[in-house]
């Protein structure tokens, strides 16, 4: 079976008819393009503010938290004249606070929580709309995944997609047939499972629009509790489409906070044939991360249009080879494809690396072993 992979089209959506074209003049069984589909729904100024309305926000509970003290009460009595307490309040509140060592028992970050209210009041941080801001936030997602889901009709035959860590609640809304968070489908005999979302928070996206990405580690027994992998357990697939990649990549120089070890577990025990990944968009290739499972670092196709070709025997359900792709820039008013690199299996059963420079193999005799 042959798939068309690509993910992290950031917004970039000219890239897509581009890939189209490439579908239809080279034949394969499923096309997934995964997320993130969008990039910054908010200018930076107000993604900022955001965040630090929610860093007030979160500071201010905890100092109305102490008005259940009756010492607070009284102090907030005389701060109010008796009237109800509000936000108007909150700083001269701080302030007093923090002149009396009483309530240090009560918060032990009490003046660096104080600074944070002066700062933000400075600021002008509680006067956000947060609602009309959110709602600004959603309008941009949903145009972006209205022009995402238009594209995507145009692709011919098996045609997936895949919400990553940028992407929203609301992705599901446009792209339904096509998501696979969740999911699973059966094409030519291999069954094919996705997961979406991811473990790293975009700083200028709204966090309370964003999926969860749903995973647990219990430190006592050192198991984990994920969504993604009771999933994958139901669903058996040969082929897993998980934005966030395994576990114990460092050497491919992945930090660990874009890792799942959850994924890593469920790899070691039950080898798919293939992970396809999405949340490194700056790694181009393949690794053989088992004896029996190949993970795929695609790339960004709104970034730098890169993407990859994938053949799986469907018989063996086992992974054969790849090459991955960049979209140049126009020549003579037509985009150019070159092939950037190409991994195979080899008899052994290790996968061999052929770099290729502009579209010229160079073979070279280096395997990468499982480690």
């Amino acid at each position: 079976m042959k798939i068309l992979y690509a993910a992290n089209v950031f917004g970039n959506f000219d890239m897509l008819p581009v890939l189209c074209e490439y579908v239809k003049e080279n034949k394969h069984d499923s096309t997934i393009i995964a997320g993130n589909v969008v990039l910054d729904v908010l200018p930076q100024e107000k993604a900022e503010a955001l965040q630090q309305f929610h860093e007030f926000d979160a500071v201010a509970q905890r100092f109305l938290s102490i008005l259940a003290v009756p010492q607070a009460q009284q102090l907030a009595r005389q701060i109010t004249n008796g009237q109800p307490f509000d936000v108007r309040h909150l700083r001269p509140f701080a302030q007093a606070l923090t002149r009396d060592l009483s309530f240090d028992r009560l918060s032990p970050k009490i003046r660096e929580d104080a600074k944070i209210i002066e700062a933000g009041f400075e600021k002008g941080v509680h006067t956000l709309d947060v609602k009309e801001t959110l709602e600004e936030a959603l309008k941009t997602m949903y145009s972006h995944y209205e022009s995402f889901a238009k594209a995507l009709s145009e692709f011919p035959g098996n045609v997936y997609t895949l919400p990553g860590s940028f992407d929203g609640k609301h992705f599901d809304n446009f792209l339904k047939e096509k998501n696979l968070h969740l999911r699973h489908e059966t094409i030519d005999g291999l069954v094919i499972a996705g997961y979406g979302s991811g473990t790293k928070r975009p700083k200028y996206i709204p966090h309370e629009l964003l999926l969860e990405y749903k995973e647990d580690k219990d430190e006592e027994t050192g198991l984990y509790l994920s969504l993604a992998v009771s999933h994958f357990m139901r669903a058996e697939p040969d082929i897993i489409v998980s934005h966030v990649p395994p576990h114990c990549m460092s050497d491919w120089g992945i930090p660990a906070d874009f890792e799942t070890g959850a994924l890593e577990d469920y790899l070691k025990k039950m080898g798919p044939a293939v992970v396809l990944t999405g949340q490194v968009p700056g790694i181009v290739g393949a690794d053989l991360h088992n004896p029996h499972t190949v993970t795929i670092y695609p790339g960004s196709l709104g970034a730098n249009g890169d993407f990859c070709s994938i053949y799986v025997d469907k018989d063996a359900a086992e992974f054969r080879e790849a090459s991955f792709y960049r979209i140049t820039d126009k020549a003579q008013g037509k985009e150019s494809i070159k092939l950037v690199k190409k991994y195979m299996r080899d008899n052994d059963g290790l996968l061999k690396e052929i770099p290729c420079l502009y579209g010229l193999l160079e073979q070279l005799d280096k395997k990468k072993s499982c480690k």
